[in-house]
């Protein structure tokens, strides 16, 4: 596991002993997926980060314009960006592709302890989750919830 582990962009930068460390104290669950088989579907709640560790994934994306689709092969993380935020459901369907897909699961809290336990994992997500943002569409096209604004200050007597 540890040679998996070593492959994906969030352990770049550990050490042999904090991976390790890491696999030892918290609960990874593993996942084989057959090809065809379903990782996530639209709509399903972002409860645990999901690590791609060998094969890959087919990712279909609706859009207005039409679903996108595309491919994430191992090392990779599978949508780390609904971890976290005001919406935390995946916006995609994710099928194990052709050479099926094996998955390493960990839940929000545990990934939570993981970050706390170490710099390296902290900056590592950081910067993979900034460039994503990045790369998303304007702000304009996202549909922020509403600010609230502050009442101007009391702009005093009136001199008229």
């Amino acid at each position: 596991m540890y040679e998996q582990l070593t492959r994906l962009p969030l352990f770049q930068g550990a050490t042999k002993e904090q991976i390790v460390e890491l696999i030892e104290k918290l609960p990874l669950h593993f996942v084989k997926l057959k090809a065809g088989e379903t990782a996530v579907s639209h709509g399903d709640r972002c409860s645990h980060v999901r690590f791609i560790v060998s094969g890959s994934l087919d990712v279909t994306r609706p859009t207005p314009g039409g679903d996108q689709r595309y491919n994430i092969a191992a090392p990779a993380v599978l949508g780390p960006e609904f971890l976290f935020g005001a919406s935390n459901v995946y916006p995609f369907d994710a099928i194990a592709g052709s050479d099926g897909c094996g998955l390493l699961l960990l839940t929000k809290r545990h990934f939570l302890t993981m970050l706390e336990s170490n710099r390296i994992f902290m900056f590592n997500i950081l910067n993979m989750l900034s460039t994503l943002a990045q790369r998303a569409p304007t702000p304009t096209s996202i549909n922020y919830p509403p600010v609230a604004h502050a009442a101007p200050p009391d702009a005093g007597p009136s001199n008229d």
